[in-house]
């Protein structure tokens, strides 16, 4: 039988771990994770950052957004344990997990783009197909796009990434990791283009001249994204009318 939710607030978080009382902490998580159902309580979630499927699965979630928050406090091996951790979970079978290791990143770049910057850079060469998806989800985060040269490096590693789309195995294709990693180009790409139009709109006619169909997918449904289509309609729709009958 599920236990009734009890009221559970950022002062009680506190008190909890203050009090180093973990048991409790574990207990009341589970109760207000809002599991099983469609939305997991975010605003736990990053609360339960902020100082350092089934209910359960909410505290491994709560635990990996918390340790992106901790990363800039740490160095040397703790660090590199970390930053292994969040990789791991980021291909993990559980789609919250993997959601909380990309969250855990942008924390890591709200504080430090640079060393975010690094990390993707050393990580993106040997990614697999869940991986190269935690990296668009964790750079398609506005608070940190905010200068020219940042959106360029995210639509660099876009680059890289769907370039390697079209070399693709016909078996990798058909896997659910697959279809993951496209599902996330399919939002990411607008969200780097609307924070650097400038930069954006060339990357994407770019790619567009490269009539690679599953590219080409992706990047239309980019077009069609609100954030893209209200502010730049005339240069979308003089897209489309240019590609999309090719």
């Amino acid at each position: 039988m599920r236990q009734e939710k009890e009221a559970f607030s950022k002062k009680d978080l506190s008190v909890l771990l203050d009090n180093r009382a973990y048991d409790e902490l574990a207990r009341k998580l589970v109760l207000n994770s809002k599991l099983p159902g469609p939305a997991a309580n975010l605003t736990l979630v990053n609360a339960s950052a902020a100082p350092f499927g089934s209910p359960e699965e909410f505290l491994p979630v709560c635990a990996l957004v918390a340790l992106g928050a901790l990363y800039p406090y740490t160095g040397g091996p703790d660090g590199r344990k970390i930053i292994e951790c969040l990789k791991r979970n980021s291909r993990d079978g559980r789609w919250r997990c993997r959601e909380a290791s990309a969250m855990a990143f942008q924390r890591i770049g709200e504080r430090d783009f640079e060393k975010l910057r690094e990390i993707v850079s050393t990580w993106l060469p040997a990614a697999g197909l869940l991986e190269r998806r935690c990296i668009m989800a964790a750079l398609a985060h506005p608070p940190f796009l905010n200068a020219p040269e940042r959106v360029r490096f995210c639509l660099e590693t876009a680059g890289t990434i769907l370039n390697g789309l079209p070399v693709l195995p016909d078996e990798d294709r058909k896997t659910e990791a697959f279809r993951v990693l496209r599902k996330g180009l399919e939002y990411c790409l607008s969200v780097f283009i609307a924070h650097g139009p400038e930069d954006g709109f060339p990357f994407l006619e770019q790619r567009l001249r490269q009539r690679d169909p599953c590219i080409s997918r992706i990047l239309f449904i980019n077009m069609g994204k609100a954030r893209l289509a209200k502010k730049h309609g005339a240069l979308i729709k003089k897209l489309l009318e240019k590609y999309s009958h090719s």
